[in-house]
């Protein structure tokens, strides 16, 4: 029995209405030959024609075992919808007559959690809560697709026999609708949405509650994290999970450091590649 922010749920219990998935099979091949390829690296520069980048200090850790689930941001790291999300914001700051939002400060002040991403935008504080209702009508993407490559990645982490989660700071009324659309509803053994309970990116415990729903309480270094802001990458580290960052158009890759991402990705499909294919990285 798991007990977090006080409910208490059992390891396999989905929180997010979805059957959980069993725990995955071993792809111990696959393990083996990103390894391989993983100490075949050199150096500590950023290479943009690489599939990824992993830092030099974790050289020969990474997936010394095959991962035994995976978890998924959604906005921006699934689903393309980073841009329609920063419209929304830039439209919340106008409505309250507060200066234009600029890439470069929203790039600065992103968090998943919202209300402090507005504290830090200088949205009064007796605002914040209309905000979000401000930010709802002027979201336009809802009918967003997936990234590309997003959706195969997924099927071929099925295929492999390890279920897959998805962590999101955003609202159930939004994403169930976009999760079911899209296909990815049918890929995945729990969701865990921002609205489900109070705690929020980047505390630990809504990713605890998606490996708990998925029956992983207990191995989390053997699992894995993906998400595209740097509050992704510290809830992983901060429950003890291999942390991913998905590269963002509003910050540098490197800056995933600052959150001490395991490595980064230029997105799912290239990962997922990496880990499954053994790819240079």
């Amino acid at each position: 029995m798991i007990n977090e922010g006080g409910a208490d749920f059992r390891e396999g219990e989905d929180r997010g209405g979805l059957a959980a998935a069993p725990p995955g099979r071993a792809n111990a091949q696959a393990a083996r030959e990103v390894a391989d390829a993983t100490l075949r690296l050199t150096g500590s520069s950023w290479n943009r024609g690489a599939c990824t980048f992993v830092h030099p200090a974790i050289l020969g850790a990474t997936y010394a075992k095959a991962m035994k689930a995976v978890l998924f941001d959604w906005d921006g790291t699934l689903i393309n919808t980073t841009e329609h999300v920063y419209e929304a914001n830039v439209e919340v700051m106008k409505s309250f007559g507060l200066p234009p939002l600029t890439r470069e400060r929203y790039g600065a002040a992103f968090s998943p959690n919202w209300r402090r991403m507005y504290a830090a935008l200088g949205v009064p504080e007796h605002l914040v809560e209309g905000a979000a209702d401000v930010w709802h009508g002027a979201y336009k993407g809802l009918d967003a697709e997936l990234l590309p490559g997003a959706y195969p990645a997924l099927e071929r982490l099925v295929a492999a026999g390890i279920p897959l989660g998805i962590v999101t700071a955003g609202d159930r009324k939004v994403v169930a609708g976009q999760l079911r659309r899209t296909g990815v509803a049918d890929l995945i053994g729990s969701a865990v949405y921002g609205d489900d309970a109070v705690e929020q990116k980047p505390d630990p415990a809504p990713l605890r509650r998606g490996l708990a729903a998925l029956g992983h309480a207990t191995t989390p270094a053997e699992t894995a994290y993906l998400g595209d802001t740097l509050d992704d990458v510290r809830m992983a580290r901060a429950a003890g999970v291999h942390a991913v960052g998905i590269h963002s158009p509003f910050f540098h890759p490197d800056d995933f450091y600052e959150a001490d991402a395991h490595e980064h990705a230029p997105s799912v499909a290239d990962w997922v590649a990496a880990l499954l294919d053994g790819a240079k990285r």
